[in-house]
């Protein structure tokens, strides 16, 4: 069980910028409405055993639609960036001063979760992609124009239950 997994319960969240990957895959960045930090919400999970854990995600307006999303702290920019500065570096020879603040793994009120969209009518993606975002995105400081909640809970399951050694 994870360090504060028995507490694990729905908040609400809004998506307060929307990032896009490709025509049909968005990073959406969710902070809470309460804008207090959520246990066990980080930007990078130092620990193995969280690789393949889950936020279990559902709107405020249709409860009965939850979909699960792995935790991937990679896809988040900084760090993608960050991780593929340090390899082309590496690969040339080169060092590098790695940004470690990105990783300290204090916990966060706001959560990046990358989500492709199938364009289902009642689908969960389809309505995160179609909710309101304020425009132009605003900051984490700044208060965002109210949207569409959401309410996540996480994070969830077992994961692939890695051990950092043997």
């Amino acid at each position: 069980m994870i360090e504060g997994q028995d507490s694990v319960g729905d908040r609400e969240f809004s998506i307060v910028k929307k990032m896009e990957i490709n025509s049909s895959t968005f990073t959406f960045t969710f902070e809470s409405i309460d804008k207090q930090p959520v246990d066990n919400l980080k930007f990078w999970y130092n620990d193995p055993a969280m690789i393949g854990r889950h936020f279990l995600v559902h709107s405020k307006e249709v409860p009965s639609v939850k979909r699960q999303y792995t935790i991937c702290s990679s896809m988040n920019r900084e760090v993608f960036e960050e991780l593929m500065t340090l390899a082309w570096t590496t690969i040339q020879g080169k060092s590098k001063n790695f940004n470690y603040k990105m990783m300290l793994g204090q916990d966060l009120n706001w959560i990046n979760l990358t989500l492709k969209t199938y364009g289902l009518p009642k689908g969960l993606a389809t309505r995160i992609h179609a909710a309101k975002i304020p425009d132009p995105p605003k900051t984490l400081d700044e208060v965002a124009t109210p949207g569409e909640s959401f309410y996540i809970k996480g994070p969830m399951g077992r994961g692939l239950q890695l051990k950092p050694s043997g």
